[in-house]
């Protein structure tokens, strides 16, 4: 097997090579998303039984992008998540939540450079000084450590119910009964 190949594209020849690979029979195995410096980079993995090759492109803060997932529909999934902790804004995906897919506290956590993030600074400044009543600098420092903790928290947790006869269920709680028994 091949070493991984990267290769460094520009964003108007995304959707052709990922046509290109879509036609030779390669899968999309991954989309992710980083901040790079002031830019969001999008990684895109395609493999087959024996080899893994990876698109990127830099892209800047609310520049568009052309969604792949009418190509791979599971591409949809990365999208949103780009979108919703990135701010990456993807033209004609195949099914868009409208940044709806997280429900993150803040906007995009993961780019705080973001044009979403920033607005929303903007908005908890304007807020926080207009309701401000002490302005000691310890209070400042306060309000501030506040919407930059805001990061820490940015996702709700979801609750999950394991599945008793699932291999490796664990515990599970009955709240009718307050017992608790194990699954192995």
């Amino acid at each position: 097997m091949d070493p991984q190949v990267f290769r460094e594209i520009e964003l108007d020849q995304l959707f052709a090579r990922v046509k290109s690979y879509k036609e030779r029979g390669w899968r999309l195995a991954n989309l992710c998303a980083s901040t790079v410096g002031d830019k969001v980079e999008l990684l895109y993995s395609f493999s087959t039984a024996e080899e893994l090759e990876n698109l990127f492109v830099l892209i800047d803060n609310g520049q568009p992008v052309p969604a792949v997932s009418k190509l791979y529909p599971n591409a949809f999934f990365f999208e949103n998540e780009a979108r919703d902790l990135y701010g990456v804004k993807f033209k004609d995906s195949l099914l868009d939540y409208d940044g709806r897919f997280y429900s993150p506290s803040i906007p995009t956590p993961l780019n705080p450079s973001s044009l979403e993030a920033q607005q929303y600074l903007e908005e908890s400044e304007q807020t926080s000084g207009a309701d401000r009543t002490d302005t000691s600098d310890a209070t400042e420092a306060q309000e501030e450590n506040d919407v930059q903790g805001d990061s820490a928290h940015f996702v709700e947790a979801v609750p999950t119910t394991p599945v008793p006869d699932a291999p490796d269920a664990g515990v599970v709680a009955s709240a009718e009964a307050g017992e608790v028994e194990t699954h192995g």
